[in-house]
């Protein structure tokens, strides 16, 4: 079977030697810094002097960091504007009772407003773009997904769940319902990228088996209109990863997998993101079948046309590019040249280079137990949030109760 062969496959990673140099290469800035809870994602805000770790387990919980804009170095902010804790009590942190897990956060263009995706919650907060300090708004609204506001910070989306945004004060009210078109079934995650020019929208679904066990993973291109920020399904912008919906294509991700193995086999979807010259959407994809041991991260990747929104899968089937297993974050570079990427099963961080018509090779790899060619890293221990800075100098990884700051090249 396919999914077994890539876990063969997956013991001998990728890469190019740790001794030679390349464009996206990362250099450790030395001890993680440490953050509240189990830390599983990260976000640089816009001015790029401020870094937040969400955390997931014992309630939740938000860090707040500065950083330096520099050399990228982060100290955490003193007292309680340091953290927000559901009890409050840990390091004398703020206390906030309605926290949840905070699995995705999100900034908006003007660094006044932080939102905090957590499973079935947005959470809003005011953000002091001077100190990076920030303090609830409300309650926590009702929405799935990964939060996203628009570059003209009128509308937040969390999945495909639509929201106008009060610019003056950062707070929320429901937008326009989305319409996916294809009958695609119910998602157990959302995820959502929006055109460079605010004009369409990409939605990566991922949909559970009888409720509990992985089993496909759908991308459905959505026109957006900018005044009302509502999406709407464009015709034939609905793939998937396994034949399910008619109205549906292929991704092509499926490819090598005999039909009656198929049922056996999932993928489900981490991220996504649509490169700067709004010319490709990857997608970062875990899939995995009866018998192996643990999910293989690969990079599934379409053609967009700028002009129309529509996407087409190319190249041909998942890219692994040297990666290691179970994506756990995946965040692409401001020049749009790399993507980086962290896996927990066997400890890793990946630094891919994004070349022409979206193909991607192996750069770099980092990991915790010694192994060829990669780079060892031994303080790793869960990498899981990914954050590149702005300025496209920095990337930091979540890692267990810490943060893994890097300089890129």
């Amino acid at each position: 079977m396919r999914a077994a062969l890539l876990l063969a496959a997956a013991t001998a990673v990728g890469a190019v030697p740790a001794s030679a140099s390349a464009a996206g290469e990362l250099t450790s800035l030395g001890k993680p810094v440490g953050a509240e809870g189990q830390a599983a994602s990260a976000v640089v805000s816009p001015n790029g002097r401020s870094v937040y770790v969400g955390a997931i387990g014992g309630g939740g919980a938000l860090t707040v960091f500065s950083r330096n804009n520099r050399t990228g170095a982060l100290k955490r902010l003193r007292g309680r504007k340091g953290c927000i804790t559901r009890s409050g009590s840990r390091r004398r942190c703020t206390r906030d009772r309605s926290m949840k897990d905070v699995f995705e956060i999100a900034i908006s263009p003007d660094g006044r407003s932080l939102y905090a995706g957590s499973s079935g919650f947005l959470t809003t907060y005011a953000r002091n773009s001077r100190t990076g300090a920030v303090r609830l708004l409300g309650q926590p609204l009702r929405a799935g997904g990964s939060p996203v506001v628009s570059k003209d910070g009128r509308h937040v989306y969390a999945g495909s769940v639509a929201f106008v945004r009060n610019p003056s004060t950062g707070t929320l009210s429901p937008g326009p319902a989305t319409t996916l078109g294809a009958s695609v079934p119910a998602s157990s995650s959302d995820d959502i990228a929006l055109a460079p020019d605010g004009r369409f929208a990409y939605v990566l679904r991922s949909t559970l088996k009888d409720g509990t066990s992985l089993d496909n993973a759908f991308v459905i291109a959505l026109s957006r209109d900018p005044a009302t920020g509502g999406l709407a399904a464009l015709p034939g912008g609905c793939f998937q990863a396994k034949p399910e919906i008619p109205a549906c294509g292929p991704t092509g991700w499926a490819a090598g997998i005999a039909p009656g193995d198929l049922p056996a086999n999932y993928f489900s979807g981490a991220d996504l993101a649509v490169t700067p010259d709004g010319t490709s959407l990857l997608t970062a994809i875990n899939s995995g079948g009866e018998g192996a041991e643990h999910s293989i991260g690969e990079i599934g990747a379409f053609t967009r046309d700028a002009a129309t929104g529509a996407l087409t899968p190319f190249p041909a089937g998942l890219q692994s590019g040297g990666l290691t297993d179970n994506f756990n974050g995946f965040a692409l570079s401001p020049d749009g040249k790399n993507v980086y990427q962290a896996s927990d099963m066997n400890p890793a961080i990946q630094t891919l280079a994004v070349g022409a018509g979206a193909k991607v090779t192996g750069v770099q790899c980092l990991i915790q137990q010694r192994q060829r060619p990669c780079k060892q890293l031994t303080r790793m221990e869960f990498p899981a949030g990914v954050a590149v800075s702005p300025n496209g100098r920095s990337v930091y990884v979540t890692n267990s109760v810490n943060v893994l700051a890097f300089k890129r090249r």
